[in-house]
């Protein structure tokens, strides 16, 4: 069985605050909005019933959704409803470099989405007071992950020397080129944004319209991942050693 809890009221009624899993209930007649927690029953969809309703703070749940249903609603200062989705958790590293000698880097993941926004309804006769926003905005999607850098490409092989014969006399033979570098990793993808959410407002004649100022539109696709950097191309081989011969011409008739 749920558990009616009852809380101290800024008006002389009491109201009731019925919560299970994932919804909270708060009913009464004449009270004031009680102080609004994100952390816990911004967690949950919210469901208001009262005859005459105060809203003192603003009103937070991500993604969830607020129901709102009063004869007259009063807001003595400007108030935010607000179910916006939350947006893409960002990557903290970028991808791996490139391992071994002439490796590439690896490729980023792609940004995560963005959340997709909740929805709010109010059905009220008659409102008091400041201006009240209603936002229902998806979530921005995350940036997508850096690439890695290649690695530097490998060393030439060396050359050898010559043989230290006549017919080998010359400069040592230049050694092999090195390695190309490693490819440079790919960025990824940036996340896509979270969808808009939905607002239902009903309003009574004796309700000014214009005070209420909803917004709905999906959320901003992340940015794609910057590139990593190319591996620089290995270093050359080393020159083999060059032999001069010198020799001393005899004559053999004597």
């Amino acid at each position: 069985m749920t558990a009616h809890l009852k809380l101290d009221v800024v008006r002389e009624s009491d109201f009731f605050v019925e919560e299970s899993e994932h919804d909270i209930f708060i009913t009464g007649t004449s009270f004031s909005m009680p102080k609004f927690d994100p952390s816990t029953w911004g967690r949950k969809n919210l469901y208001i019933q009262a005859y005459d309703l105060t809203l003192i703070e603003n009103i937070q749940s991500p993604g969830k959704v607020i129901s709102i249903n009063t004869r007259t609603l009063r807001t003595p200062s400007t108030i935010t409803i607000d179910v916006s989705g939350g947006h893409g958790a960002p990557h903290t590293l970028r991808a791996n470099n490139g391992r071994t000698l002439g490796a590439a880097g690896n490729n980023g993941q792609d940004g995560s989405a963005g959340k997709d926004a909740g929805t709010i309804m109010m059905h009220l006769e008659n409102h008091i007071g400041q201006s009240v926003t209603l936002l229902a905005i998806g979530g921005n999607g995350a940036q997508g992950q850096h690439g890695g850098d290649g690695q530097q490409g490998p060393q030439g092989r060396n050359a050898k020397d010559r043989i230290t014969r006549q017919s080998d006399e010359g400069p040592g033979k230049a050694g092999e080129r090195g390695g190309k570098g490693g490819d440079a990793g790919r960025g990824g993808k940036g996340g896509k944004g979270g969808n808009g959410g939905t607002i239902n407002l009903e309003l009574g004649e004796a309700a000014d319209k214009t005070k209420f100022i909803s917004k709905v539109t999906g959320g901003k696709a992340g940015l794609p991942g910057e590139n990593g950097k190319p591996g620089i191309g290995g270093n050359g081989g080393k020159g083999g050693k060059g032999v001069s011969c010198e020799y001393e011409a005899r004559d053999h008739w004597r």
